[in-house]
């Protein structure tokens, strides 16, 4: 939780950034040279010579202290309009990004050497994470009534602190990124857990005794017995309970309610906080807040436990709080695989199943051009009666191989060998044979 007292916690940050160890100095015009927006870094960044650390941690400081009153003004603004959806989304925003600007804090601050492949990967999807939330949160104010005028306070906050941190994700990628930074090679990494698909799990036996209550309820005793061979001494660490039932026979009867009663902050060490939920449909949109670190939803099956909501536009909601989509369309209505609705829009499809409701040309414009040069679309072994490429829109990359691919898997994009296995959570860290 980051500090309530701003003069306190800048204090202690300005003491820190002064103590931190340093390089070699350049002109600052020379380092604005390489970043997104010279313009911007000349204005923003003291004119003295200074290291690319210096300026960094410089920046630093500056983008907690206006995360911070960016926050302070989304807060002020719901006061005034407390029902407005997207100021709710904002919030939300705001606050993760004062959370990840912590979490690249403690690094930022205490070395200057190059970090290695996944610290560094880490932090630049941080930042990288930081500058999307704004923009998320730009995009939902926008498209509102321009009656609304109460939010244009923020809109004009947020047109600078994306050039803030902007900078920021600039000059870490110079001071702290190398520059031919590369995924060090490992063998082919599969975590499957156990056979079929169950997952293993580690429990206290009284928790154990409990989880199959509720299992158990409606099932034959053949199914018990095979229930009961999921427990293992080396699966996922369970540590706490509890039931969702819409009839009142559990714990609870919405899944909301249930994920409030788990602990805060909790590690994996510790263990997760089960939920198991019962066959049912819920008609609710579930979030699991930032704090509950460690949750683990269990339901009954395919087309038994079923979450569903129903938001939309109409109604004030925003896109970034519409997880679930239910389409209406007829048969006849074309499907894509992806439009570019910004640039840089960027989606593989890779040893997927394709069916036959896709249009032949699998990619659709936008708007007219718009976007279309740094877009990336392409594809890689798929299967079904929508994969043949041959018919595909020509602005697309199309093809890849399975060296190109490569990139785009779990143990690449994401750095899952470094963080999943801890988890236990079954996964393919390559392409799959």
């Amino acid at each position: 939780m980051v500090s309530s007292n701003p003069i306190s916690l800048l204090t202690f940050l300005t003491l820190l950034f002064l103590l931190s160890p340093s390089s070699s100095a350049a002109p600052t015009a020379d380092i604005c040279q390489s970043t997104t927006s010279p313009p911007f870094c000349n204005s923003f960044l003291p004119k003295s010579p200074d290291s690319i650390h210096s300026h960094c941690r410089f920046t630093l400081h500056q983008a907690l202290a206006h995360a911070r009153t960016f926050l302070s003004l989304v807060n002020a603004q719901l006061n005034l309009l407390p029902s407005l959806s997207a100021l709710h989304d904002c919030r939300c925003l705001a606050e993760a990004n004062l959370d990840f600007l912590f979490q690249t804090f403690s690094i930022v601050n205490s070395t200057t050497t190059t970090l290695p492949y996944y610290d560094a990967h880490e932090m630049l999807s941080l930042i990288s994470a930081i500058i999307t939330n704004v923009d998320t949160c730009y995009e939902g104010l926008a498209s509102l009534n321009s009656a609304v005028g109460l939010v244009d306070k923020v809109l004009e906050a947020i047109s600078f602190d994306k050039k803030l941190y902007s900078l920021y994700l600039s000059l870490f990628k110079m001071g702290w990124v190398s520059k031919d930074l590369k995924a060090p090679t490992f063998p082919k990494m599969n975590h499957f857990g156990a056979g079929k698909g169950q997952l293993k799990l580690k429990m206290s036996p009284k928790d154990r005794a409990y989880y199959e209550r509720l299992v158990h309820r409606n099932k034959p005793p053949g199914a018990r017995r095979l229930l009961q061979t999921n427990y293992q001494d080396d699966g996922i660490v369970v540590n706490g309970i509890v039931g969702v039932d819409q009839n009142g026979m559990y714990d609870f009867t919405n899944i909301t309610a249930a994920i409030a009663a788990a602990p805060n902050k909790t590690t994996v060490a510790k263990g997760y906080f089960l939920i198991f939920v019962a066959a049912g449909i819920y008609n609710e949109t579930v979030l699991v807040p930032k704090e509950k670190r460690y949750v683990l939803l269990i339901g009954e099956g395919n087309n038994q436990t079923i979450i569903t909501g129903n938001k939309n536009v109409v109604d004030g909601s925003t896109t970034f709080n519409s997880a679930t989509v239910e389409l209406a369309a007829s048969p006849a209505t074309k499907s894509y695989l992806g439009r570019p609705w910004k640039q840089y829009s960027r989606t593989v499809y890779m040893q997927s199943f394709i069916d036959s409701f896709i249009d032949p040309v699998g990619w659709k414009e936008w708007d007219g051009t718009l976007n279309l040069n740094t877009s990336y679309y392409a594809e890689f072994n798929n299967s079904g009666p929508g994969c043949d490429t041959s018919q595909r829109a020509s602005w697309a990359v199309g093809v890849i191989n399975a060296t190109v691919a490569s990139n785009f898997t779990v143990s690449q994009l994401l750095a899952g060998d470094k963080w999943l296995p801890p988890t236990e959570v079954p996964y393919t860290g390559g392409l799959i044979s």
